[in-house]
């Protein structure tokens, strides 16, 4: 940032800073995981996969030509894999990718995302897709709408390869996801910032991020301007920046 640029900076109203933080540009693409409009992507390697049951599992992903990992003596003709996914805490799930190869239009590769309680047993599918074409192709889902909840769940993949004959393989699987703001509380922390104020859910998204306190007695000043020194405290809270003791 140049020093015309930061003293532009300073000029800008809380309300507009409370904006760029709360809703991040995703134009730092270097930054995959920043903002909100940004759709960010978990891979998956089939490699990287846990075989459910005992079968013998070849992955064939690194020979030219490969299809990736295949199973040869799946009971039933198939063989079931898992994985764990680790996404952010309230991201919304967006969408399922599965690439996989088919040679002989034989068989198949089914890809299913599930959200399993902590607490309990059982695991309940959130998509399911499943390879058709001869080929090797990318297999997307219908979008979704799911949102992270990693306090009451924990997220996996299961995977179905239904052929033993060397013809299927499985290649990656992907989930899309995209940050979010909190929903809006039902009631104000500050008094000049009521429920029904343009930049409400965007303070309360700081304010319970503990990025911003107010500028005192209950109140945020949204108009107010803002100081290097709060520029500084909004960042360093808002990237969690820290540096070695």
């Amino acid at each position: 940032m140049t020093a015309k640029e930061f003293r532009h900076l300073l000029t800008l109203s809380l309300s507009t800073i409370t904006l760029l933080l709360a809703e991040t540009a995703a134009a730092v693409p270097s930054q995959p995981s920043w903002g909100s409009a940004f759709v960010s992507t978990y891979t998956v390697a089939f490699t990287g996969f846990v075989p459910m049951t005992t079968f013998t599992v070849n992955n064939f992903e690194m020979k030219t030509g490969g299809i990736g990992t295949v199973c040869t003596d799946g009971a039933g003709g198939s063989c079931h894999f898992s994985a764990s996914v680790s996404l952010p805490g309230g991201a919304k799930i967006v969408g399922l990718d599965l690439e996989a190869c088919d040679i002989t239009d034989q068989g198949s590769v089914s890809l299913t995302i599930a959200a399993c309680p902590t607490n309990t047993g059982g695991c309940s599918p959130i998509m399911t897709v499943v390879s058709a074409d001869t080929g090797c192709v990318r297999t997307t889902s219908s979008p979704l709408n799911t949102t992270v909840n990693n306090e009451d769940f924990y997220y996996v993949l299961l995977a179905t390869i239904a052929d033993t004959t060397v013809s299927v393989g499985a290649r990656a699987a992907r989930v899309h996801y995209q940050l979010q703001i909190s929903p809006a509380p039902a009631t104000a922390t500050f008094s000049d910032v009521p429920t029904n104020h343009i930049y409400f859910r965007a303070v309360e998204a700081l304010a319970a991020s503990g990025i911003t306190q107010g500028c005192g007695s209950g109140n945020f000043c949204p108009d107010g301007t803002v100081t290097r020194g709060e520029v500084a405290v909004f960042l360093a809270r808002a990237l969690g920046l820290a540096f070695p003791n």
